[in-house]
């Protein structure tokens, strides 16, 4: 089967012309009509140009204009909330920071202590032991690295929502 020109079982027979068949003219009465005139060629709604495309690219790139404000305002929210809750993780591991640094007590009174011990030359006085130099507690360094892994989450969280909102407005 020829699609073309239709069944035939000749190929010699000889192929009806192709007509131009045009609608009417329409008087355009609507909004839509005035932007998008109908096709003036019956067969060409398909053709590149057509008033199909022409409205599927106008919908189309007007879906995309609001999904892309939406997207755009949720990470502007993102971006506020990461900035809030950065500022107030900070403002925890400047408290909880200080579990980590060693007890500056504790040192003076061992150097204190070395200092008397290295005076006393008679035996006679019994001095205590030396103050225990104790370094962080294991809860404490969990305490702070889980402040920190938060910190950190935080601030990439952020770093990813400006290269995506870049990405979005070009």
């Amino acid at each position: 089967m020829d699609y073309e020109r239709g069944h035939s079982d000749d190929d010699t027979q000889i192929a009806t012309p192709q007509v131009d068949y045009k609608l009417p003219p329409e008087e355009l009465d609507t909004e839509f009509k005035k932007e998008f005139p109908p096709d003036p060629v019956i067969g060409s709604e398909m053709d590149d140009a057509a008033r199909v495309w022409k409205v599927y690219r106008k919908e189309a790139n007007a879906y995309d204009a609001a999904l892309l404000d939406g997207w755009s305002g949720t990470l502007d929210i993102l971006l506020i909330f990461a900035g809030l809750f950065s500022a107030v993780a900070t403002a925890f591991v400047i408290e909880s920071y200080q579990l980590l640094q060693p007890d500056s007590a504790a040192y003076t009174a061992a150097a204190l202590y070395i200092l008397v011990s290295a005076t006393n030359h008679s035996t006679g006085i019994v001095l205590p032991s030396p103050p225990d130099l104790q370094y962080a507690s294991s809860l404490a360094r969990w305490i702070n690295g889980l402040w920190f892994t938060s910190i950190l989450l935080s601030l990439i969280v952020a770093l990813l929502s400006i290269l995506v909102k870049q990405w979005i407005t070009e």
